[in-house]
């Protein structure tokens, strides 16, 4: 084989994971007599071979038009709750603390978006786009929040979840039309394609 060469792609932080045993199934399936594949991480959205990125059932967006879009897993959205507290429904979320992810940020936006479709205005407490400190916030108690499911994959103790209703994030791979024929991009979208395969959360969904 010939080298497959350099690959620049970005990730969402919470599909690190996944692409970390992708990028190791790669490497394995690729070591030796198999083609030379280089990963890099870029920052600069022009020189992107591949993104992955997110998109809210609540909040779409636009930023994949144009793009080939290959998309990985959907997972549902979890209201969490104090154990002591427990929530099944946002609207017995309405008059506690609340912690989200900034305004601006996708997950705001969806939140805002299921407390409109609820009726309710959340008191924020407490803003972090960093969902473990969220997490933690809930489990001591402090607050309530609405996150993907993956943000769950190693909850701490004292944190109930329940279902959001009709509200989802979907995870997906996005390639310029003219780079998903090249073999190291098709290649590296067959092995996300296989490692979302163990994160996916659809047994969850309501």
């Amino acid at each position: 084989y010939g080298p497959l060469g350099t690959l620049r792609r970005r990730t969402q932080a919470a599909a690190q994971e996944a692409l970390r045993d992708a990028e190791t199934r790669l490497s394995g399936q690729l070591r030796g007599s198999g083609p030379a594949l280089t990963l890099a991480l870029e920052d600069a959205l022009g020189a992107l071979d591949i993104a992955v990125d997110q998109s809210y059932k609540l909040s779409p967006h636009s930023m994949f038009d144009g793009l080939e879009v290959t998309e990985l897993l959907t997972e549902p959205l979890l209201l969490l709750s104090p154990q002591d507290t427990p929530c099944e429904t946002v609207d017995e979320a309405a008059d506690l603390d609340w912690v989200c992810s900034p305004a601006d940020s996708a997950c705001g936006r969806s939140t805002a978006g299921i407390a409109a479709r609820y009726g309710i205005a959340p008191r924020y407490r407490y803003e972090t786009d960093d969902h473990f400190a969220t997490v933690r916030l809930v489990g001591a108690g402090l607050a309530v929040a609405v996150l993907p499911a993956l943000a769950l994959l190693h909850p701490p103790d004292g944190v109930h979840t329940a279902v959001v209703p009709g509200a989802a994030r979907t995870i997906s791979a996005a390639t310029r039309p003219s780079a998903r024929s090249r073999p190291a991009v098709a290649t590296v979208i067959e092995h996300l394609t296989i490692a979302a395969e163990a994160f996916r959360l659809d047994s969850l969904a309501a």
